[in-house]
């Protein structure tokens, strides 16, 4: 009976969020149905504890990945090829717009950012759901955060506070392997 409940509960207007199911299915809302998923055995445990990355400097992940960070004076002929064929995972921020220490997690109830090329400030969530990024990697994406607040949602869009500027004097390279051995690569929603 309290299955059911939390069944019911993905059907409302607001429903969102999985329930998990006996032998590892997972029931999850899409669109207007309930869409019950089969268990997943090759996907790497996600890692919820924040870790703090090191910059400069690489990062695994409890999931296997890595993180690279790096500063480096702003070369605008790199950067304008980088904007021309941007490489998966792959991200240049404002290094002096970025507040303090780096870390990296998973995304939280209430996460939020400026998306860049945005009109404004959107949920974590709403932001996944709008550029259509698949159920199955939704999860797996990461907050790269500093001190003020989400800098990077990775593999996806930076937020606009960090965004090279005509003033941009330094860069922050920030790269995200984001495929694990054994699992397919995530796919790449461009701006």
């Amino acid at each position: 009976a309290e299955k059911l409940s939390e069944l019911a509960g993905l059907l409302v207007a607001d429903g969102r969020g999985t329930v998990p199911l006996p032998g590892g299915y997972l029931a999850r809302r899409r669109g207007g149905n309930l869409a019950i998923e089969p268990p997943q055995p090759n996907r790497p445990p996600l890692q919820v504890e924040q870790v703090d990355l090191k910059c400069p400097g690489q990062t695994t992940l409890a999931d296997g990945r890595t993180v690279s960070c790096r500063a480096q004076p702003l070369d605008k002929q790199a950067f304008e090829a980088h904007c021309r064929a941007r490489a998966d995972g792959v991200e240049l921020l404002d290094a002096d717009k970025v507040r303090g220490r780096l870390t990296c997690r998973h995304r939280r109830e209430g996460d939020s950012f400026f998306p860049l090329g945005s009109p404004g400030r959107q949920s974590v969530g709403d932001f996944l759901t709008n550029v259509k990024a698949p159920h199955e990697h939704r999860d797996r994406a990461l907050c790269i955060c500093d001190e003020a607040g989400l800098v990077y949602l990775a593999p996806y869009r930076i937020d606009d506070r960090v965004k090279v500027t005509a003033a941009t004097k330094r860069i922050l390279r920030i790269q995200v392997h984001v495929q694990p051995p054994g699992e397919s690569p995530a796919t790449r929603i461009r701006r």
